[in-house]
């Protein structure tokens, strides 16, 4: 949906357990650490 912002869609997406970066350069280490 449209009717949050992307901060509350971040929020909602991590208290879910799915792993977020705002820094695209982070995505490997991100990644990384999830294998």
């Amino acid at each position: 949906g449209g009717a949050d912002t992307a901060e509350a869609k971040l929020e909602i997406m991590d208290a879910c357990g799915i792993k977020v970066t705002k820094n695209p350069s982070e995505m490997a280490r991100l990644l990384k650490a999830m294998l």
